[in-house]
């Protein structure tokens, strides 16, 4: 009995020791991620026109811009005037700031045609990237992109401004993980802005953002991938039954060469997901109404949403002020990403939810073409 007595107590010490050792070295290891310097990021092009948010993160503790790349002189000069840039930081061509800056990642800000050619070029050199939405102008080039991600082993992650909404992030935990709205039944977006025009700086975003080989198209493309993205994300990578889609050229004399507005019809087996997107709203929208069988919601920007269902029928209405990461912070995301984050399958910033954003927008443009509701396999 003696001998049990004792046996058990050193048994219990064993295990307070292993468990306290364990709690230590979960700190530890905690305590060396968030101490980690700063990821190195490089980023190519900036005529992108969400290149202007890439200059609030140079002081950041997570990411640390060491290399850019534009061909354009004019716009550097712009840049480096406005952030007070010093001319260590920019490279002649995408090979150079790959070479001697040695990033760890690539944020990418230049037409979406060039992101093939990007990815084609960092692959080669094992350095994850990061590009702006949509992730390419067709299917074609999404699959190439995913096959040099596998065979090189790189992450290609593609940022949409909605993934950081705390407000749609809240809506996809009523409607799916508390089931508060019973079946989904129809999912509209409104997606868009007043349009791109040349002049307040904006002169090479406009030049290949109204390009339809540069671009893919006009606001089909710009803002029709939002809505395609964030159906894929809640509905877990189902595919459309079927895509139809009408675009129209209200301005003809701005966009003569892309439609600037569409209006995309995704049919599945128990309901449907429909993105208006246009350069032609009288001020910029990015809001979305989800109805079901018991109730509905609304969000109505980045920070409110309102919801209702049975049986209490009340009108509810939330709003969320928090922003820092993981909120409304990309290059956070992606600096976790480039230390080993994985990516959930699916989520909005996944390859494989972007490769089904192309196959979408691929039928909706040969939909809107031929006027003809286009089948999925």
């Amino acid at each position: 009995m003696i001998f049990f007595l004792f046996y058990t107590q050193s048994f219990l010490k064993t295990i307070k020791r292993s468990l306290t050792f364990l709690f230590l070295l979960t700190a530890i290891l905690a305590n060396a991620q968030d101490s980690a310097p700063p990821v190195k990021i490089a980023i190519v092009g900036l005529t992108h026109g969400h290149a202007r948010l890439v200059f609030r993160f140079l002081d950041s503790d997570k990411v640390k811009i060491v290399g850019i790349t534009e061909p354009n002189k004019t716009l550097v000069n712009r840049f480096k005037k406005k952030h007070n840039l010093s001319d260590s930081l920019f490279f002649n061509t995408i090979e150079d700031v790959l070479l001697f800056s040695k990033p760890d990642g690539v944020a990418v800000f230049t037409s979406t045609k060039q992101h093939l050619e990007v990815v084609e070029k960092c692959a080669l050199k094992g350095i994850d990237v990061m590009v702006e939405k949509p992730i390419a102008v067709n299917l074609k080039d999404a699959e190439t992109m995913q096959q040099l991600a596998i065979k090189h082993n790189i992450n290609v992650v593609t940022n949409y401004e909605t993934t950081w909404h705390p407000s749609v992030i809240e809506a996809q935990k009523i409607v799916f993980e508390k089931n508060s709205i019973g079946k989904l039944r129809k999912i509209i977006f409104h997606h868009g802005n007043n349009g791109t025009t040349r002049g307040r700086g904006a002169d090479y975003f406009f030049e290949w953002l109204t390009d339809p080989i540069k671009n893919g198209g006009g606001a089909i493309m710009d803002f029709g991938c939002y809505g395609a993205n964030i159906t894929t994300w809640l509905n877990k990578g189902e595919k459309p039954v079927s895509v139809y889609a009408v675009t129209n050229q209200y301005k003809p004399e701005l966009y003569p060469k892309v439609d600037d507005d569409a209006l995309i019809v995704l049919e599945y087996p128990e309901y449907q997901s429909i993105l208006m997107a246009s350069w032609n709203w009288a001020i910029p929208r990015k809001d979305i109404e989800i109805y079901g069988s018991k109730g509905f919601v609304k969000v109505e920007d980045s920070e409110h949403l309102n919801y209702s269902y049975l049986p209490d029928k009340k009108n509810i209405k939330e709003s969320f002020n928090a922003i820092g990461y993981p909120i409304n912070e990309p290059f956070g995301f992606f600096a976790d990403v480039i230390r080993g984050k994985k990516i959930e399958p699916f989520s909005q910033a996944s390859i494989e939810n972007n490769l089904i954003v192309m196959e979408i927008l691929d039928a909706a443009r040969k939909s809107a073409k031929t006027g003809k509701k286009v089948n999925f396999k």
